[in-house]
């Protein structure tokens, strides 16, 4: 706990410092679908005194393969006034959130949770096609006169794993970067590593190591 809290108050010393336009947190907020009380204090603390010094900034996060995601999204209709966009669950993924930067540009955010297979009511059969299936309806609704943002969680082809991640047999659930094709960004959560994921995609990895690798 003490390790987190500490990773913690360093983001928020950095975002003290440097004026942003979007916070996005791309999944596996804790380490498990039911966290200890701490933790679950620990972050929303954390949130409330992002808010006591930056309270126009939105912040957009979604559920990763280790969050219960209708569970850690229970409030979210009522955290959208507050712009904390906290997306768990599917019924929402084409629906964008409305960010206007600094100096008035306009971007489009579409918030996708970790899609488990067989957990969607959609008539798919994986998480590649439940991927293909998300990102049709979303570009069904894009604006292409602003720009446009995907926050996801999955296992990028080719991404770089290490030793503390929950990874899934087979290639199944991997993803092509080409899908991406389009999105001026994409933030990527699952893989632990920092790294590119494809020429307009990337993870920013966790927030501490918790592997030798």
């Amino acid at each position: 706990d003490e390790d987190q809290k500490h990773a913690l108050e360093q983001i928020t010393d950095h975002l003290r410092q440097h004026a942003y336009d979007l916070l996005i947190i791309a999944g596996d907020i804790f380490d498990r679908a039911v966290p200890s009380s701490e933790s679950m204090r620990l972050f929303g603390r954390w949130l409330g005194e992002l808010r006591s010094f930056a309270p126009a900034l939105p912040i957009v996060i979604i559920a990763g393969n280790h969050d219960n995601g209708p569970r850690l999204a229970w409030a979210a209709s009522l955290l959208d006034e507050a712009h904390v966009y906290l997306r768990g669950e599917t019924d929402r993924v084409d629906e964008p959130i409305e960010v206007v930067g600094t100096g008035g540009d306009c971007a489009q955010v579409w918030a996708l949770p970790f899609l488990m297979a067989g957990a969607l009511d959609w008539d798919v059969s994986s998480q590649v096609e439940a991927m293909d299936e998300a990102l049709r309806r979303i570009r069904l609704r894009w604006d292409s006169e602003k720009a446009q943002v995907l926050v996801a969680h999955c296992f990028v082809r080719e991404g770089k794993v290490s030793d503390s991640e929950r990874t899934l047999v087979g290639t199944a659930t991997q993803i092509d970067p080409d899908v991406f094709a389009g999105f001026d960004y994409v933030a990527l959560g699952h893989l632990h590593r920092p790294q590119k994921a494809g020429p307009n995609a990337r993870y920013s990895g966790s927030i501490a190591r918790y592997s030798f690798s």
